[in-house]
């Protein structure tokens, strides 16, 4: 269930009666996550050339996060066009292991193997977003409030993703991002290829990430949120 439907079901359930209850998203620390973060040096450690489109994605393995739905989409992306490259960053939980060696085994496989990066857990995030042109968030079933694509707009990054879940609270769709039907990795792909194939557009959605990051999603934002309710009691 994502953030509003719970506040619509408050609403309903007749237990809230003297006041509306209010959505008070969690933040993220756009100094953290930011534009300006370097990330030169992953260019080297993943071989990837620097005038590559680099399109990512950031979650634990797992049934739903929506790893292969990623790399069949991506590889329609990359038959298209020699120039993009993949990142998929994430461990699967203990004793699960067997998820990760599962999805190694369809990348070895796969005809762009020499243009996929998949590594585990990493500590340096701010850097992997800035590397990305677009991120992908390809869960397959509801994610409630993806971090990570907040993370991924606090760096200015345009958003593709399912139309479900949390990311359709943070993605305006046509403004920071596009939406995608769910379940379907060609249409992911259509969304991601028509972002990377317009430049000024990837810009755009990319500034207006930060913006509504900044405004809705921000640790300051959260603060305010809070302090305006305790001020109401």
């Amino acid at each position: 269930m994502t953030i509003r439907p719970v506040k619509k079901h408050l609403e309903k359930s007749g237990y809230l009666t003297k006041n509306q209850p209010q959505v008070i998203y969690n933040g993220v620390d756009s100094d953290r996550f930011k534009p300006s973060n370097n990330s030169e040096y992953l260019y080297n450690e993943w071989n990837i050339p620097k005038n590559a489109k680099i399109i990512g994605m950031m979650g634990c393995v797992n049934s739903w996060k929506g790893q292969h739905d990623f790399l069949k989409a991506e590889e329609l992306v990359m038959r298209d066009d020699p120039s993009v490259y993949t990142v998929m960053v994430g461990s699967a939980f203990v004793g699960e292991e067997w998820r990760e060696e599962q999805l190694r085994e369809k990348i070895d496989n796969s005809p762009y193997k020499n243009r996929i990066v998949f590594v585990g857990y990493r500590t340096d995030s701010e850097a992997i977003y800035k590397l990305l042109d677009v991120f992908v968030l390809p869960s397959t079933r509801p994610d409630p409030l993806p971090t990570v694509v907040l993370e991924a707009m606090a760096t200015g990054k345009p958003i593709v993703g399912y139309r479900h879940g949390g990311v359709c609270e943070m993605v305006k769709d046509g403004y920071n991002g596009l939406l995608a039907d769910v379940g379907l990795p060609e249409d992911l792909a259509n969304k991601v290829q028509s972002i990377l194939n317009d430049n000024e557009l990837r810009t755009v959605m990319g500034k207006r990430s930060r913006s509504r990051l900044l405004e809705n999603f921000s640790l300051e934002a959260y603060v305010n949120n809070y302090s305006k309710q305790y001020l109401v009691l």
